[in-house]
């Protein structure tokens, strides 16, 4: 279990330091009550962060998490029960820099938790969770630039002084190993020269936006991308980021010096911070292009959209709902640095009918906000996280 967690992240700004035992009454109020069940009726008050919401759906599906005829995938209890944890519950480990803080296993999912005293009211120890971050897979390889060396029959990493003009580059996400982020490239009717794979435990913290703890590994494969793009700045290069690997591009490109007008990039099934991607293209000067041939290899479908959502990744689905006017605003605002405008449309109409569905992410985490602020009390809670979950 515990090869999925590095201690060596930096310790995001909103986890208490090691020394605090209390949570300060002004910091409470960014955590809402978990659930009924953990009010502190029986056991230890158990709160979430309630900026968290978004990113527990993309990692959690709902139907899976309320799931009662299988218990071993019924993740909404598997939480519930911290409220009876000591320090280390079942399950979970603690971190050895800190008496108070600790990771919790869950079915996919690793929840970051706290104890300590809370300010006013009974001042009584609490659980709090501080972070939720995905859990798959295991390192298999390590990040960087692959191509399928056909003398030494395997994939070899390029060096970061790679030529890349002329060649197109898939930026993988979520992939067993380095073979396997092939064929998820060749399942999207793509063909690139080259891959950049990320291992499972870089994907883990790339999945749902950027998070204030980063790992060296996931900053090392940061790293190695931005000095791809920035060696080849001046060549023409097709990149075509997809789920998590778009995370990964737009961390890349805030690294890159300069501008990248001869560079273009296609983003499928975004697992990211998409309208803050859009926004780095469009600084970098890079176009969002697709179905562009490259030394005789054409990808893609005949005009696919350069920003497009396949439907076959429920993350990226939650994702796009949940920023979804922000998502628009920069689509729209793209206009001027696309390729095929026509699919472009469509794909924008396409988004515009789910924003009925994205105004219910709006309603959930402006309740949760306001029930953070107003109800440090656990019994008078207006609403849990989990009832914002079953809302939605």
């Amino acid at each position: 279990m515990s090869k999925d967690i590095d201690w060596t992240a930096k310790i995001p700004s909103h986890v208490p330091c090691s020394a605090r035992t209390h949570m300060s009454s002004a910091d409470m109020k960014k955590y809402v009550i978990f659930s009924e069940h953990t009010k502190g009726t029986t056991g230890k008050v158990v709160r979430i962060k309630a900026d968290l919401l978004t990113r527990f759906l993309a990692i959690v599906d709902p139907q899976v998490a309320f799931n009662p005829v299988a218990p071993k995938d019924f993740i909404i209890r598997q939480i519930e029960s911290l409220r009876h944890a000591a320090g280390s519950a079942n399950g979970s480990i603690n971190n050895v820099n800190s008496a108070f803080r600790y990771i919790h296993s869950v079915k996919g999912m690793n929840v970051y938790y706290s104890i300590l005293n809370e300010s006013g009211g009974s001042n009584s120890p609490a659980v709090f969770i501080t972070d939720v971050r995905p859990s798959s897979g295991d390192r298999i390889g390590k990040a960087g630039l692959y191509s399928y060396s056909q003398t030494r029959n395997r994939y070899a990493e390029e060096k970061e002084s790679a030529d890349l003009s002329g060649k197109s580059v898939f930026i993988a996400g979520q992939s067993e190993d380095i073979a396997g982020s092939y064929e998820k490239a060749k399942s999207l009717n793509l063909t690139p020269h080259a891959i950049f794979y990320c291992p499972a435990n870089v994907v883990n913290e790339l999945g749902v936006w950027r998070s204030p703890g980063q790992s060296l590994q996931t900053q090392d494969a940061v790293t190695k991308l931005s000095q791809h793009m920035q060696n080849n700045a001046k060549k023409k290069v097709f990149w075509v980021a997809e789920g998590e690997g778009a995370a990964l591009a737009e961390q890349a490109l805030s690294e890159v010096r300069g501008v990248l007008p001869e560079q273009k990039m296609r983003v499928i099934d975004p697992v990211a911070d998409t309208p803050k991607l859009l926004q780095k293209l469009k600084e970098k000067q890079m176009k969002i292009g697709s179905d562009v041939s490259m030394s005789g290899d054409k990808l893609g479908n005949s005009s696919p959209a350069p920003v497009e959502y396949t439907g076959k990744r429920r993350d990226a689905g939650v994702l796009m709902k949940s920023h979804m006017q922000a998502l628009l605003q920069e689509l729209v605002s793209a206009r001027t640095v696309l390729e095929n405008r026509d699919a472009h449309k469509a794909e924008v109409a396409k988004l515009k009918s789910n924003v009925d569905q994205s105004e219910g992410f709006s309603k959930a985490r402006s309740e949760l906000t306001a029930a953070g602020r107003k109800n440090l009390i656990p019994a008078i809670a207006a609403i849990t996280f989990v009832d914002a979950i079953k809302r939605l």
